[in-house]
Parts: C-alpha cells; sequence; structure tokens
C-alpha cells in the first residue's frame, strides 16, 4: 500500500500545534481571549495522535474486526513501552544534572515523594508530564485487544464511549460523580480508549472524494461545540476555559483524522510529509527545549517574538532529533 503524505503532513503539523500548546504564545497579553483561542485551537493534536495510532494498529485486522492472536499487539505495546522508559529516564538524569526544575515537569525535590507516595502517576506519565500519551496509547491499545479478542465489537464502542464522557464530566465538567479515587483524567484509558478504537473503525470506512469534505464539517462542527462547551462552562460555572478534552475535541481529532486519511492532494506537502517521521522524538523532546530556553521566553514581551520562540523550540527540536535518528542506539526511540 502506498504511503499517506497526508497522514504523516498533518502528523507534523500536529506537534506543531503541542508545541503551541506548551510555549503558550500570547499570554502575556492583556485579553487572555487570544491565548485561549490558539490554546484551544491546537488540542486537536493529541486526539490525532490516537486516531492515526488505532488506524495502523487495526490495519492487521479482518473486515469483521476479530484479534486472533496478541502477538501484534504485544510487538506494539513494548515497543510503546520502551519508548517510555527510555525519555523517563533521560528527563530524569536532565533534571538530576541541570539541578533546576521548570513549572511544566517533574520536581527533583519532590524525587522521594514521586517514587514511595504516587506511584500511579509516574506509571502513567513518567518523570515529564507530556509523557502521559505514551502509557495511556499502551492502556487503550490492551483495552481493545481484549474486547475484539473476545468479539465483543459492540461492548468495545460502548466501553470506550462511557470512558470519555465520564472523563468529561468528571474532569472538565468538574461534576462531583467519582467513581474511582480522584485523578487527573486526562491520564489512563479515558479519553486515549475511544480515539484509539475509532483510528480502528477507521479502516471500515469507505475512503472516497467526500471524504474529504466530511473531515472539514466535522472538524468545524467539533471545533465550535469545543468553544461552546469552554465558554459556557466559564460564564455559568467559573471554569477558566482550558481544558485538555470536552465533548467537541473528539470531533475536532475526528475530522483531522478525516483529512489526513482522505489523502487529497490539496493536503499532501513533500517537506512535511518528510518531517512528518520525526514526530514521535520531537514530541518527546520539545519540553526539553523549551525547558532551557525558558529565559529566552520572557526575553521579550511581544506577540512577534512569542511566533519566532515557537519556531525557534521546533527547530531545535527537529535538529536534535535528526542527530538522535542518526545514531543506532537513539534511533528506534524517536520515530
Amino acid at each position: 500500500m502506498a504511503r499517506n503524505n497526508a497522514i504523516d503532513t498533518f502528523r507534523f503539523i500536529a506537534v506543531f500545534a503541542v508545541i503551541i500548546i506548551h510555549t503558550s504564545p500570547f499570554s502575556n497579553l492583556d485579553s487572555g481571549y487570544i491565548y485561549i483561542l490558539f490554546n484551544q485551537l491546537s488540542l486537536f493534536a493529541v486526539p490525532y495522535f490516537f486516531i492515526i495510532s488505532g488506524y495502523f494498529w487495526g490495519r492487521k485486522l479482518n473486515k469483521n474486526l476479530v484479534l486472533k492472536s496478541f502477538n501484534h499487539t504485544y510487538r506494539f505495546c513494548i515497543k510503546i513501552f520502551t519508548i517510555f522508559i527510555f525519555w523517563s529516564i533521560f528527563y530524569f538524569f536532565d533534571i538530576v544534572l541541570s539541578g533546576s526544575n521548570d513549572n511544566i515537569g517533574f520536581s527533583i525535590t519532590n524525587t522521594y515523594t514521586l517514587f514511595t507516595n504516587d506511584l500511579l502517576k509516574l506509571a502513567l506519565e513518567g518523570t515529564k508530564v507530556h509523557l502521559w500519551f505514551l502509557p495511556s496509547l499502551i492502556i487503550a491499545a490492551l483495552i481493545t485487544a481484549v474486547f475484539l479478542y473476545l468479539k465483543r465489537v459492540k461492548s468495545l464502542i460502548f466501553f470506550s464511549i462511557f470512558l470519555y464522557v465520564y472523563g468529561v464530566v468528571a474532569g472538565a465538567y468538574q461534576l462531583n460523580i467519582d467513581l474511582v479515587e480522584s485523578t487527573y483524567y486526562r491520564n489512563g484509558p479515558y479519553f486515549s480508549t475511544l480515539l484509539f478504537v475509532t483510528g480502528v473503525l477507521l479502516n471500515q470506512f469507505k475512503i472516497n472524494n467526500k471524504t474529504l469534505k466530511l473531515g472539514i464539517l466535522i472538524f468545524v462542527s467539533g471545533t465550535v461545540l469545543h468553544f461552546t462547551e469552554i465558554m459556557s462552562l466559564y460564564i455559568f460555572r467559573g471554569i477558566y476555559p482550558t481544558h485538555d478534552y470536552v465533548i467537541g475535541t473528539y470531533f475536532m481529532g475526528l475530522g483531522i483524522s478525516l483529512l489526513a486519511i482522505s489523502n487529497s492532494h490539496y493536503l499532501q506537502s513533500v517537506f512535511l510529509s518528510r518531517l512528518g517521521k520525526y514526530t514521535l522524538g520531537i514530541y518527546a523532546r520539545h519540553l526539553f527545549v523549551i525547558g532551557k530556553l525558558s529565559t529566552y521566553k520572557k526575553l521579550y514581551l511581544s506577540v512577534y517574538w512569542d511566533v519566532i520562540f515557537i519556531l525557534i523550540v521546533t527547530v531545535i527540536s527537529l535538529i536534535l532529533i535528526w542527530f538522535l535518528n542518526k545514531l543506532p542506539f537513539t534511533n528506534k526511540f524517536v520515530k
């Protein structure tokens, strides 16, 4: 099967969106609405990663979505787990050797507490907060594999929808319906499972010339719903409108995924698709770059500097990952 350049193009666009989230551009402006706009518009990125991961994992299944063996899932999870351990060790030693910490990740002063009192957080996030994506991907794949092995496709769909809705209601909506001990609902199976399952199901979707328009429609509709939710929560409940996931976020990720899977020539970029293979490495490494450049981030309180800083972080992250990709020992951890 020919490689889908649009998928790789959107992979790079998505990791660029993640960098936008973590560099917090325009947060110093008097009006916080521009910051909120860019922050929340960029939230399609990680849902897209989950859906596309499920899409490629699901290619090993037959048309009836029957899983006859766990071998593929085992190899998939071991690969992701190895990457998770590598980058967790990397960030741990980065903090230990530098003797410093930023407000995004893991504090060396809390090392003892982390390893003795918060093992669940350590397992679900590693030593840097953005690594949560990797354990969540493993959990989603395992849940999906078990249900499909038992030939319970409908049960899987209902269960994954329940997890997502519960994560939104108990998380962003902050309604007191805790069925489990309080946790950070972004991590683990809550959102990742439905997104991963959606990717698996997209293998059953017939791609045609209407897929592009459908993707645009779903993304726009999802974006409108997302902003309606977060602004309603802000106006009626006083919850600041920066969330990881609400209901509309799912449809933002699904819309972008359909755009990518359509492989429309309008959405293909040879240059960006070549950079797309470094997406995992850039995702894993960019917070290291942001941390090292944090002093320079505050150098100028300017809209132009905020944009330039995003580009600097992206370029440096890309160069570092390109170098790691050339090394025999590290290339397996960056793509």
